[in-house]
């Protein structure tokens, strides 16, 4: 990946991470109890995931497990958790 490439993907998910955050604190003036987090699904195997695999060193998923560690994330968070983003495994994640 080229130093621009780079650079894209570091504006892309500060994008992310301030969209995550404002929308938390526009929706909170709604409903107090909404709540709008950020989940990082881990690396997953897929078509897509695949030519890249050979170099990575840390566990990979398969899309059920990450779709089963995602949903109990979803299930122990609480409103108050609003604008964070989580890792899998239930780690805020700061940007």
């Amino acid at each position: 990946m080229s130093w621009v490439g780079g650079i894209v993907i570091v504006v892309q998910k500060s994008a992310l991470n301030m969209m995550i955050k404002n929308l938390s604190i526009e929706l909170k003036r709604l409903n107090k109890e909404h709540c709008v987090i950020g989940i990082h699904p881990g690396t997953v195997k897929s078509h897509l995931s695949e030519p890249f695999l050979r170099h990575v060193k840390h566990d990979v998923f398969s899309p059920k497990e990450s779709v089963e560690f995602m949903s109990k994330v979803i299930n122990e968070i609480t409103h108050k958790d609003s604008g964070k983003c989580f890792d899998f495994s239930g780690k805020v994640i700061e940007p």
